[in-house]
């Protein structure tokens, strides 16, 4: 989905469609039957989706499971969307910069390959964040 709304709107869509399969849809919304007909589920993606298939919840319980607090900090690296507009980008990094500094860890290094789409930092974040997080969410 390209925006909160169209998201909001779909998962809306799908819970009448849970209540009543038989309901008419507007115009142009009945194919969604289909669809909803092969699903379990439809929520909107968030931070927890973000993280789950790359391996840093478990590295991170692993670590604090083999070091526990006899280390500071840990490292991740955040990898952005990728945009176009040089200012969205330089904005949207500030903005993960600030959430990062103002939880005690600090940016070590940035990449932006606009080749190939990728724009990404890697942070220092305090162990005590880490522990946090994973106890309380993103």
């Amino acid at each position: 989905m390209s925006n909160a709304k169209a998201c909001d709107e779909l998962v809306k869509l799908f819970a009448a469609w849970q209540k009543e399969p038989s309901a008419s849809f507007a115009r142009g919304f009945g194919k969604f039957k289909s669809a909803f007909e092969q699903l379990t589920a439809i929520r909107c993606w968030g931070p927890e989706d973000r993280i789950r298939k790359t391996g840093l919840r478990e590295q991170w319980e692993e670590t604090l499971a083999v070091v526990g607090q006899s280390v500071s900090t840990v490292k991740v690296e955040v990898e952005l969307w990728h945009r176009r507009d040089p200012a969205q980008r330089s904005a949207a990094e500030a903005h993960v910069e600030q959430i990062v500094t103002s939880s005690g860890g600090r940016v070590l290094d940035r990449a932006r390959i606009g080749e190939i789409g990728y724009h990404a930092l890697l942070a220092e974040l305090p162990i005590q964040q880490v522990q946090s997080l994973l106890t309380n969410g993103a």
